[in-house]
């Protein structure tokens, strides 16, 4: 006949299995939650890099597009200022 202390001690198994069971769940579950909290935080800063990079992109673009208006306004009024001749040409070279 079986008592109830050899009852308590065919559920000791179960009871420790159980509790190992949800113990790594619960890591699982944090390390999950931790994993995910990382990626997103990852997220947001590659999207901060690329609005950067593309407004860094956009000022390079118009600083080219106003130092070649410059430059060609210059070469407009040397041009206009000196004329076409041979003899300006000559100088130049």
């Amino acid at each position: 006949m079986s008592t109830g202390r050899d009852l308590g001690k065919t559920r000791l198994p179960l009871w420790a299995a159980g509790f190992v069971m949800l113990a790594c769940f619960a890591i699982l579950g944090l390390s999950g939650w931790r994993e995910w909290a990382t990626r997103n935080t990852e997220l947001r800063n590659a999207e901060v890099d690329v609005a950067n990079l593309a407004h860094s992109l956009v000022q390079h673009a118009d600083d080219t597009f106003e130092l070649v208006d410059t430059i060609l306004v210059g070469l407009v009024h040397r041009l206009e200022i000196d004329g076409t001749g041979p003899d300006t040409i000559a100088k130049s070279a």
